[in-house]
């Protein structure tokens, strides 16, 4: 997703974000994050709480900046051949919740097309677009259509998306059990683990719901979709739908 800036202030931001991580670069732990992930990007070995900092620290200095500054800044930072820059335009957007919303969806689709692991796409399925999907059910129709790729990790967005919503009742739950029966048959380990990891959220709100629809796909889905699923059900439903 190339993208040159042309906009007043993102260059000295930039610079700003670029000496903080720096400042972080921790060797030894860029080298097993990168074994870790088993990624192609570079790492700097910056931890989590680091990048947070960072994130909401160049947020301040931005202020009320405009939907064009911050997407834009997010961009840049997306199309950055460091692991820990493309994780900072995430965190950079989930502090703007009022530019994510259906206009932002192809920005996002392009980030999750573009992410090599798990961890990017999850932030981007859960703390972005979670948010256009409270606020715009249409933007659902994405999910609909990303369970049909052939990319691993849109298959997985178009079942965790909407996990935020549905661990407190809301979101579309019929589409979310119509799609994970059909996709019940998956090969993708992150796909599998994917279905119980929503299943298990659901059940949180309503169990009985994670229960019966658990018991439809008894059978068809993975042992890791099924033990996954019935983690937090009650013990006896728990036995139930897994005998343990």
């Amino acid at each position: 997703m190339p993208y040159t800036p042309e906009i007043r202030g993102i260059r000295p931001v930039l610079a700003r974000i670029r000496k903080a991580l720096r400042a972080a670069h921790d060797p030894v732990r860029a080298l097993n994050e990168k074994r870790y992930l088993k990624s192609t990007h570079m790492f700097l070995g910056v931890n989590i709480p680091t990048l947070r900092k960072i994130s909401k620290d160049t947020a301040a200095r931005l202020g009320p900046a405009s939907r064009t500054t911050v997407h834009g800044l997010a961009r840049t930072l997306w199309s950055s051949a460091y692991h820990q820059e493309k994780t900072l335009a995430i965190f950079l957007l989930a502090l703007y919740p009022e530019y994510l919303d259906k206009r932002a969806m192809k920005m996002l689709e392009d980030m999750l097309q573009e992410s090599e692991g798990w961890d990017h796409v999850d932030y981007i399925s859960t703390s972005l677009v979670s948010i256009v999907l409270d606020k715009d059910p249409e933007a659902l129709s994405y999910l609909s259509r990303w369970k049909d790729s052939k990319n691993h990790w849109m298959r997985r967005a178009s079942l965790i998306s909407q996990i935020p919503l549905l661990r407190k009742g809301r979101g579309d739950r019929e589409l979310f059990f119509s799609m994970a029966e059909e996709m019940t048959g998956d090969r993708e380990f992150f796909v599998r683990k994917a279905i119980g990891w929503t299943i298990r959220e659901i059940s949180k709100h309503d169990p009985e719901a994670a229960r019966a629809f658990l018991l439809c796909i008894k059978g068809k889905a993975s042992g890791l979709t099924m033990r996954e699923g019935a983690k937090r059900l009650p013990v006896i439903m728990r036995k139930e739908v897994i005998g343990k």
